[in-house]
């Protein structure tokens, strides 16, 4: 859920989230 918003906030943000990124947040 926490992955989820943080998405949803990155994507509001203009970021471009790539699976690089996910897994950087999940470490």
């Amino acid at each position: 859920e926490k992955l989820y918003q943080w998405i949803l906030r990155q994507h509001e943000e203009g970021a471009r989230v790539t699976a690089a990124d996910i897994v950087a947040y999940l470490q």
